[in-house]
């Protein structure tokens, strides 16, 4: 009994030798996997419409002192709980928009008229 307690201590002792050793010279195959793309995070601005471009499928939004401009090509319009067409959107109307991109290049996920 006590030679097989110290035969299983030893083979545990050893694993934990060998184990560590042998998965640090295993080949990595991370180099032919590509590289992941980072997520863009939501961003969410609110403002006033100031034109809305049913051909370009653009949104311009007065918010304080900035003016975004928003591709709405395939973001869902909301008015009052229910969809909307791009024709259906007014300068002047309140509007909540959720959008990814930064500088000149902001596209809308979701445009929610508030007023």
């Amino acid at each position: 009994m006590k030679a097989q307690r110290m035969s299983v201590l030893i083979f545990l002792l050893a694993s934990l030798v060998v184990l560590p050793t042998f998965a640090a010279t295993a080949p990595a195959n991370h180099a032919s996997a590509p590289a992941a793309k980072p997520a863009e995070h939501s961003m969410r601005a609110e403002g006033v419409i100031s034109s809305v471009d049913a051909t370009a499928k653009s949104l311009v939004v007065k918010e304080g002192s900035k003016t975004l401009t928003f591709n709405i090509g395939s973001a869902t319009l909301t008015a009052k709980g229910k969809p909307v067409t791009i024709a259906e959107l007014k300068a002047g109307e309140k509007v909540e928009v959720h959008y990814t991109g930064s500088g000149a290049s902001l596209t809308a996920s979701s445009v929610v008229v508030r007023g």
